[in-house]
């Protein structure tokens, strides 16, 4: 099944080009353990604001993955090129199969990296989605957390989970520090909480001429006040940055690698069984490669044929 026949210096081709192959899913998984730590810093910077989320569980099995295409990929690139070579090639030879069952193995964890990131986006975007909203909840209870929001809601031009309005949902100013004998204070106090139609001063765009107006945004002057708030929600324009920059390319980038790995594999399968169908003559003579050395017919003399041909030779 796949078969073809190669001589001493097609094996050498062969052996030095699957070295380049191994040699390159070795630096890519350097690049995907880097990017494992790249999203569990951004992660963990956000974890705030994602409830009921782990967020060691994708970062560190990329990181695993990652460390283990580089290992693997290290030793096969080294095996690959002592092989491509008599001198060298007693030194792996003998495990060349159980290489190749190895890089089949991995072939699949490789994968589920690749899956797992296209897939993680909707398990972010609901933490985020339920985590912000909670956070908006004490804004006025704990300052360190006060903090990281507005740092967020500037930062990203954004304001409260899904937009605005869920500022008016939430009591977030401090009556403390309200005139509650006032009017206008009192029509808007709902069992001893403020909730009126305004939202923190970090909403307000920074890229807009018009002076800011985040308080009173009722109803019916709504349109005429929104231009000077962001108005998109900050799980949304989160989400959207774990997905471009990290999760989107990782997994496009780890797909790539998949398919290099599986090139790998049935170079590294050819290089097997060529070698070992040499060794059963002359070592530096012709040799089958195949995928599947006992599925199809073959010539059942053919090593009968080419010892007498080397008796011929010698003679």
């Amino acid at each position: 099944m796949c078969k073809c026949e190669l001589e001493e210096r097609g094996r050498r081709i062969l052996g030095l080009f699957l070295c380049l192959l191994d040699g390159i899913l070795a630096l890519s998984g350097a690049a995907v353990a880097a990017l494992g730590l790249y999203l569990n810093f951004h992660l963990e910077s956000k974890m705030q604001f994602l409830a009921g989320y782990d967020t060691g569980t994708v970062p560190s099995f990329l990181m695993i993955v990652g460390i283990a295409m580089f290992i693997s990929g290290s030793l096969f690139s080294k095996a690959a090129f002592d092989c491509a070579y008599p001198d060298s090639r007693g030194r792996f030879q003998s495990f060349l199969i159980f290489f190749v069952a190895a890089k089949f193995v991995l072939i699949w964890v490789v994968f589920s990296a690749s899956m797992m990131c296209f897939a993680h986006r909707s398990v972010i975007e609901e933490s985020l989605n339920n985590g912000l909203f909670s956070v908006l909840k004490l804004y006025k209870k704990d300052l360190e957390l006060k903090i990281l929001i507005d740092k967020l809601q500037m930062e990203y031009l954004c304001c409260g989970s899904n937009n605005y309005e869920d500022w008016f949902k939430v009591s977030w100013v401090n009556e403390d520090f309200l005139d509650v004998e006032d009017e206008n204070i009192k029509s808007k106090m709902q069992a001893g909480m403020y909730m009126g139609h305004d939202v923190p001063f970090s909403c307000c765009h920074i890229y807009t001429y018009r002076p800011c107006v985040h308080s009173n945004v009722t109803k019916g002057t709504r349109s005429k006040y929104t231009p000077t708030l962001n108005t998109r929600g900050c799980a949304g324009i989160l989400m959207d940055f774990f997905e471009s920059s990290i999760l989107e390319p990782a997994g496009v980038f780890i797909l790539m690698a998949f398919f290099i790995e599986i090139l790998s594999t049935f170079l590294a399968r050819y290089q097997q069984t060529c070698i070992d169908d040499a060794n059963l003559m002359e070592p530096t003579g012709p040799g089958t490669a195949c995928l599947c050395p006992n599925i199809g017919t073959g010539d059942a003399m053919k090593y009968v044929k080419r010892e007498e041909k080397f008796k011929e030779e010698a003679e």
